[in-house]
């Protein structure tokens, strides 16, 4: 089932879990973008995009982990999965920031 995901105050929790999980996704997309321009431009000037990708790897191991262990007392509950995918956005979100930061340095 989908949700209209524009005022979720008055959506059931599945709704407010698949808005969440929306919101999560297209963080995700955000950050691909800025990450692929950031890959080319160390692939042209630096020759290498070893240490961009393995500190990718570090953020996605990171992330996953920070939102399980700051949403641990809370497993059982309805609104779980909303919470976790929250707080994924959330990081991706800081994430994108530091990314841009480094686009900006390195253009």
């Amino acid at each position: 089932m989908t949700w209209e995901c524009g005022e979720r105050s008055n959506l059931p929790q599945a709704g407010k879990n698949y808005c969440a999980a929306g919101d999560f996704r297209q963080s995700e997309i955000n950050l691909k973008k800025v990450l692929v321009a950031l890959l080319r431009i160390h692939e042209t000037k630096y020759g290498n995009i070893d240490t961009l990708n393995a500190s990718q790897t570090a953020f996605d191991t990171y992330r996953a982990n920070q939102c399980l262990a700051e949403n641990q007392r809370i497993t059982n509950k309805p609104f779980y999965e909303m919470i976790v995918a929250q707080c994924k956005t959330r990081l991706t979100h800081l994430r994108i920031v530091e990314l841009e930061r480094m686009l900006k340095k390195d253009q």
